[in-house]
């Protein structure tokens, strides 16, 4: 068993230096609280879209977040439902409970890195720990 803890901006160099960031994806930052994606559209007229999500658990579908709802993006939610349909999102992205997005990190480590499991995910103060396994 191994514990892990990073950044966000860790994490962003470690997808990026592994060719693992996710296509749509073009950013990730962080504050206390919340994760802020920013999501390339592919429309001219709006190329990217910043999302703020909340990390609400880590459970045997995956990291669950859930997409920050504010008065804007409550006006532009349906923006972002017609992204979600028109996108090729990668098979370990699970939109079926949204605003709760799914992501499954072991599907993804048994393709990247082979042999490991993530058992236990929090994100606390800005902050990610990951527990991990050999398999």
């Amino acid at each position: 068993m191994a514990k892990l803890q990073f950044t966000v901006n860790e994490l962003n160099r470690i997808l990026d230096s592994n060719n693992m960031f996710p296509r749509h994806i073009s950013d990730i930052e962080a504050d206390e609280e919340n994760i802020f994606i920013r999501i390339k559209t592919g429309w001219f007229a709006l190329k990217t879209i910043r999302i703020s999500v909340r990390f609400v658990s880590f459970n045997d579908e995956g990291a669950v977040l859930e997409v920050v709802q504010n008065r804007l993006m409550s006006k532009f939610d349906w923006l972002i439902h017609k992204f979600a349909e028109s996108a090729e999102l990668p098979e370990y992205v699970n939109l079926r409970e949204y605003p709760k997005v799914c992501v499954d990190l072991n599907k993804v480590l048994a393709e990247k890195a082979k042999g490991i499991r993530a058992n236990e995910v929090l994100f606390e103060k800005g902050q990610f720990f990951v527990t991990i396994n050999t398999i």
